[in-house]
């Protein structure tokens, strides 16, 4: 699918905080096969729509640890998304100088390790 003017679409991938908002009913829901498994897709004209913890068709709540990014981003691709924001939270370990509720937007990311990602590693979903 594309755009009415034929631009590539956007994706959004999201965890649960919408799950069960009156604004994804409106959404077309689409089952994405790939090779690394199956994606619940929601379809707007302008975007795509995925709740990670929710994109797995074989169960209710998928935890983090188990998410299958790899079949996201495939899916994603394979319905011509050519730009994705992500949206997620997650604890504090600091709470008194980042109180829960704040919005932090990192402006960049530094890993001083060579570890595995989940595009390397043959284990991970």
């Amino acid at each position: 699918p594309m755009t009415q003017e034929g631009q590539p679409l956007l994706g959004l991938i999201v965890g649960s905080s919408l799950l069960h908002s009156p604004y994804l009913s409106k959404f077309e829901t689409k089952h994405i096969p790939t090779e690394f498994g199956e994606v619940i897709l929601h379809f707007a004209p302008q975007f795509v729509f995925c709740q990670r913890h929710h994109a797995d068709p074989t169960t209710d709540y998928t935890p983090p640890h188990l998410i299958n990014k790899r079949a996201i981003l495939t899916a994603m691709k394979n319905v011509n998304v050519t730009r994705i924001i992500a949206f997620a939270s997650v604890g504090t370990l600091k709470p008194k100088d980042i109180p829960v509720g704040t919005l932090v937007l990192p402006d960049d990311f530094f890993n001083p390790w060579d570890s595995i990602s989940f595009f390397t590693d043959p284990n991970s979903k």
